[in-house]
């Protein structure tokens, strides 16, 4: 009987151990999944973010080269209207002397 009551007592030591280790593996699955949780949501907020930014580099340059074709139709346009203004001189002038 004695011998029955150490087996019996063991046997309730190693549940209790083995208990106690599914509560920590347990603990351990549920910590490891909220950090693994933590770290998706930061990816995802660094991906959003460097979206953002690509978005506004490209946007930026967008800006640019609207600005580069304006001020070069700009000066296209200037250049017509000094070439027409200079035309219309030279008509004036040719116009004066036939009527000298």
């Amino acid at each position: 009987m004695i011998g029955q009551n150490q087996m019996i007592s063991e046997l309730l030591d190693c549940c209790r151990e083995l208990e106690e280790g599914h509560r920590a593996l347990a603990a351990h699955k549920k910590e490891t999944a909220w950090r693994l949780k933590r770290v998706e949501l930061q990816l995802e907020s660094e991906k959003a973010c460097r979206r953002r930014e690509k978005m506004e580099e490209i946007e930026a340059k967008i800006r640019a080269l609207r600005e580069e074709q304006k001020a070069a139709l700009d000066c296209i346009e200037a250049e017509y209207r000094e070439q027409l203004t200079g035309l219309r001189r030279e008509a004036e002038a040719k116009e004066q002397k036939l009527f000298v």
